[in-house]
């Protein structure tokens, strides 16, 4: 028997055991201590407490079936996202946001999201992220961050055939005493 049929019939079992309420005041018997005023209220609500209204066939149904299923698992909950910024970080968001036309926060991390995982994807297999000008200028992305998930690409390897000379003035050159920076090498990082 399902839920709702015992559920049924224990409301008609309790229905059955609540005494018919007295239908006028003069019905009470003389030597009841309660208030005759108060129930007569009582007695003419329009909710009877013995009456019960039985559930429609379709109802029943509705719940039988209900029962059947088995219960829904409840939907993960959405994840809040805080993050403390920096104030430079906080006005490049709220600029990046303004020329997006973009009004809520959680859309911009949803579409920086997306960017991101799709870099980490190309970068995964092995291709390069590239910005090209209108003159066919190229710049690669170096984010090292991304470099991390970059397969480990072998390096080309040349054989140098070196004679015994040239062996010879790397081997002095390596042991010898550093040289000097030049002018040209110290301007150069300065800059």
């Amino acid at each position: 028997m399902s839920r709702s049929a015992d559920r049924d019939e224990e409301n008609e079992q309790i229905a059955a055991e609540v005494p018919t309420p007295p239908k006028s005041v003069k019905e009470i018997p003389e030597d009841c201590t309660m208030n005759r005023n108060t129930l007569e209220i009582t007695t003419h609500s329009e909710y009877a407490l013995c009456r019960r209204t039985p559930m429609p066939p379709a109802v029943k149904e509705k719940s039988k079936n209900a029962a059947a299923l088995p219960a829904k698992t409840p939907s993960p909950r959405k994840l809040k996202f805080q993050a403390d910024l920096a104030p430079s970080e906080d006005s490049m968001v709220r600029i990046l946001k303004t020329e997006l036309q973009m009004t809520s926060n959680t859309d911009f991390l949803s579409d920086a999201l997306a960017l991101l995982r799709w870099a980490v994807s190309e970068r995964k297999r092995g291709h390069h992220i590239v910005s090209e000008s209108s003159t066919g200028e190229r710049k690669i992305l170096l984010f090292p961050h991304l470099e991390r998930v970059a397969p480990e690409m072998t390096l080309p390897r040349v054989d140098v055939q070196w004679t015994n000379k040239e062996l010879e003035c790397l081997a002095e050159l390596a042991s010898g005493q550093p040289a000097d920076p030049t002018d040209a090498l110290i301007r150069a990082m300065r800059q």
